[in-house]
């Protein structure tokens, strides 16, 4: 065989592992950069995402508020196609100053493969919103959860204390 056959043969091989790896699926947050935590809460268990998976680097917080829909923070459409419906600005531009933080709505969980046609989580036995989730929907409960996220995360190492940033869909406090 020749050399410029062995070049082809190389570049070739080259190009489809790079084709291979940008059409991975994605199966979990963690495909994504984020780091799925669940604890146990005041009013219940609290599950939300920090948006690394090696949480090494010493950073300040940026917690989003979502919005008050059952949306689940990673809906999975087919084998190819996983969209974020949580953070609806580009955080990742932001990824070295801040682990962005996201907690799940009451009773909806982190990652779903079951929604609606508004994608709205459903239970996949009964096709509908969890009651759980409809009974937890208030401000307190909201607070109440934030709270628990915070004093959980405050205690990490990984986690600066100069700097907290909190902002739902209307204002910023720091």
């Amino acid at each position: 065989m020749t050399l410029r056959f062995h070049c082809i043969f190389l570049l070739l091989a080259i190009s489809l592992n790079v084709v291979s790896q940008t059409n991975k699926p994605i199966n979990s947050p963690k495909d994504k950069g984020f780091t799925t935590f669940s604890i146990k809460g005041t009013l219940d268990t609290v599950n939300f995402v920090v948006s690394d998976t090696s949480l090494t680097i010493k950073k300040p917080l940026f917690i989003f508020c979502q919005g008050s829909l059952p949306y689940a923070l990673f809906y999975k459409e087919d084998s190819l196609h996983t969209y974020q419906q949580a953070i609806p600005f580009n955080y990742k531009k932001h990824l070295k100053e801040y682990y962005f933080v996201v907690i799940s709505k009451p009773a909806i969980p982190v990652f779903t493969t079951t929604a609606d046609k508004d994608y709205f989580y459903i239970v996949p036995v009964t096709k509908k919103t969890p009651e759980k989730y409809y009974r937890s929907n208030y401000l307190d409960y909201y607070v109440t959860t934030a709270n628990d996220v915070i004093n959980y995360l405050i205690k990490q190492k990984w986690l600066t204390n100069q700097r907290l940033l909190l902002r739902d869909t209307l204002k910023e406090v720091r």
